[in-house]
């Protein structure tokens, strides 16, 4: 459920400030590690794109470490810096697109 609010680009920062609020409860839920704990970290994250974005969870990350979801982390890093990057360089196809198309 986390995730799917994140993916939702009104809920994404408002589902990370969330967690990050309740850091620790969701912490000793998940620390044993396995596949809920590096969902998570994905899942809060994953749709982020600009270098802001990045720096917070990076900085959210440092001061919170999770050595057993590391890689996801370090995923979760490169996924958003890969996001501007797409994002960045499709900005003006997809604006010529759009401006095309109706609201509906």
């Amino acid at each position: 459920m986390i995730g799917s609010l994140a993916r939702n680009p009104i809920g994404r920062r408002r589902t990370f400030d969330f967690v990050a609020k309740n850091w620790e409860t969701f912490y000793a839920r998940y620390e044993s590690g396995g596949f809920a704990l590096n969902r998570l970290v994905r899942g809060i994250s994953d749709s982020f794109r600009t270098e802001e974005e990045r720096k917070m969870v990076e900085g959210f990350f440092l001061e919170h470490p999770v050595p057993a979801a590391r890689r996801a982390v370090a995923q979760a890093l490169e996924t958003i810096r890969s996001n501007g990057e797409i994002f960045e360089s499709n900005r003006e196809d997809l604006s010529r697109f759009l401006a095309g198309r109706p609201i509906r």
